[in-house]
């Protein structure tokens, strides 16, 4: 495999677009991830937070989903419009497609802090996992700082882990609520999957819990 270099991928769309999605709610941006994850068919999330008395310090999403190379993931970020996940082979909810259609994708991250950091392992050309990591600043958002691919430790599974540090808003994922207008937004889809897992701050999701009433 040619030596790969860092290099910086500079995303195809305008200033302003890019701020609309920096605005979002928290717990919306979190779904967002979360949703890429189920995209990549992920059957494992989990939705961590480092913090102390005062503040969050970070955010952590992690998923277990199928995930691209490197190289692909660097036309992908190139085209803002494209997805990370391959192709899906599970059904279809109508509201996972609506949710999709929602979707900006990697930039509602930034609605949570300044910088987000994605850890990415995946199959390379060759069929072998590599790693290799992404870094967008919130001042320069139109640049994804990307990182050489290396091959995977043994025992590592695809995924992507995505870290956002240096928050932009006075929120913590263990406020009053916040578990509750998650566990809303997956339910269905958790219905439908019961293989899947989805935590927030250490607690499974129980979808039960969220439907008061269901019909067919």
């Amino acid at each position: 495999m040619p030596v790969q270099e860092n290099q910086v991928v500079t995303l195809n769309m305008q200033e302003d677009f890019a701020g609309k999605l920096a605005t979002e709610r928290p717990v919306q941006a979190i779904a967002e991830l979360i949703w890429n994850g189920l995209d990549a068919e992920a059957t494992n999330i989990k939705v961590t937070a480092e913090a102390d008395e005062l503040k969050t310090n970070s955010i952590t999403v992690q998923d277990n989903g199928h995930r691209m190379s490197r190289v692909e993931a660097v036309r992908y970020f190139e085209n803002l419009g494209g997805s990370w996940k391959k192709a899906i082979t599970r059904p279809r909810l109508a509201y996972d497609i609506y949710m999709e259609k929602k979707a900006r994708g990697r930039l509602r991250a930034l609605a949570l802090e300044r910088v987000a950091e994605w850890t990415v392992t995946g199959k390379n050309e060759e069929g072998s996992l590599e790693t290799f990591h992404v870094v967008i600043i919130r001042d320069n958002i139109r640049s994804a700082r990307m990182s050489p691919a290396i091959e995977a430790k043994r025992g590592t599974q695809s995924g992507t882990r995505i870290l956002v540090t240096e928050l932009n808003k006075d929120w913590r994922l263990d406020a009053p609520g916040v578990a509750q207008e998650i566990s809303e937004l997956f339910a269905l889809y958790m219905t439908e999957y019961p293989d899947v897992s989805i935590s927030v701050d250490g607690h499974k999701i129980d979808p039960a819990a969220a439907i008061s009433h269901k019909q067919t």
